[in-house]
């Protein structure tokens, strides 16, 4: 049930474009910083908000929903939680917006912005707005999606500033994963060799820094742009080239889960 969940909540978010206006997500964002400015929160305390909000109201909801009216209430509860939490905005929108505009301050692209720069930020939307949710969906059903959808949205809140340590610990430990099977499967639907280059690089870099060689960040997706947009292409360019290869990767993902659906090692 969860794999049809999921594509029916990825088909319904890529054509209703009405979408995007119920999903942004700010108003929840908004409470939990604002509960922690009244009592003066301690970081670790931002956390204890988010795990509660997620994964406690998560699976309340998943307990209650499926109580009073089995499995097809709570499919229609995950329907809605995936609709809020893939996103807030539709990666292909936005992409279609940058290539017009040449400029899209959802995806963080200004005008002066090289092709690799430019497939960087498209590899950083995909993780967040597809693959991260994606991923915990699967693993933890609507906790999971809410969980990693939340603590995504307040760090985001919070880059540049001292706040949210440990929520940045938890997106880490969140996208670790996530980034392991986006290098992988890049190396599967694109240039093996130039992907698994990269990966080495990578992992040369990380140790040169004095970090550990499995210690991934999304950094990776900088090393992993670089390889797969070749030299020479204008910004318009990498942004198509990197939008067709998440397109690709997002595809094998539907492929694998159907696969395992079918031989009923997933539900």
């Amino acid at each position: 049930m969860n794999i049809l969940v999921l594509f029916a909540a990825l088909a319904i978010s890529h054509y209703a474009s009405g979408i995007d206006r119920l999903r942004s997500g700010e108003g929840l964002i908004d409470w939990l910083e604002s509960m922690r400015d009244r009592w003066s929160s301690p970081s670790w305390l931002d956390l204890a908000w988010v795990l509660g909000v997620s994964v406690l109201g998560g699976g309340l909801l998943s307990v209650v929903a499926y109580a009073i009216g089995g499995s097809w209430l709570w499919a229609l509860a995950a329907l809605v939680i995936l609709l809020f939490c893939i996103g807030p905005r539709d990666l292909d929108r936005d992409v279609d917006q940058a290539l017009a505009q040449g400029e899209n301050s959802a995806l963080g692209l200004s005008p002066t912005d090289d092709a690799h720069v430019a497939g960087m930020r498209v590899y950083v939307a995909a993780l967040a707005r597809w693959f991260g949710v994606i991923v915990w969906f699967v693993l933890l059903g609507i906790p999971g999606a809410l969980l990693y959808r939340i603590t995504e949205r307040v760090c985001e809140r919070n880059i540049g500033t001292t706040d949210g340590e440990w929520l940045f610990r938890l997106r880490f430990f969140l996208e670790w994963p996530v980034l392991v099977f986006m290098m992988v499967s890049s190396a599967l639907t694109n240039d093996f060799d130039r992907v698994y280059q990269a990966w080495h690089r990578y992992r040369k870099q990380r140790i040169d820094q004095g970090h550990g060689a499995w210690m991934i960040h999304r950094e990776l997706l900088e090393t992993l742009a670089d390889a797969v947009v070749p030299e020479g292409l204008d910004q318009r360019g990498g942004i198509q080239l990197a939008h067709h290869f998440v397109w690709r990767l997002l595809i094998l993902w539907l492929v694998v889960l159907s696969v395992l659906l079918l031989t009923g090692l997933l539900s």
